[in-house]
């Protein structure tokens, strides 16, 4: 009872922590309840609000669904603005989700008829 109270507690100063027995205690972002493995970019792993583009699910699986956005937001083409990702870790979390669209087969030449997004992204890496 203690326990739900305090991860209650905590959420509502916007973090928000997983009581696992016997394991660490897990920092999760409070909007999407992921660990910061999950997101494409992490300025502060202390701090869920600098964790940009989520694109796997908590268990560590790419999630086909959070990908594509990611990619889209990365490349400009979500909801016509782009990530605010420092220029620095640009070409590094570009590279983190081509990964994770290769780990599906969603990433040319591994598909056999990608979707133009992922070519795009393939092309974004190429430069």
């Amino acid at each position: 009872m203690r326990r739900s109270w305090r991860v209650a507690a905590l959420a509502m100063i916007g973090l928000a922590m997983l009581a696992v027995p016997g394991r660490a205690q897990t920092l999760l972002d409070p909007r999407h309840h992921l660990p910061a493995a999950s997101f494409a970019y992490v300025g502060d792993a202390g701090n869920p609000g600098t964790w940009k583009l989520p694109y796997r699910r908590a268990d560590g699986s790419v999630d086909g669904r959070r990908l594509p956005l990611a990619i889209e937001a990365m490349l400009g083409a979500y909801r016509g603005r782009r990530a605010r990702i420092p220029d620095a870790a640009r070409h590094d979390v570009l590279e983190r989700l081509a990964q994770a669209a290769d780990e599906i087969g969603r990433m040319p030449p591994r598909a056999a008829h990608p979707r133009p997004l992922y070519q795009e992204l393939a092309a974004a890496l190429a430069q």
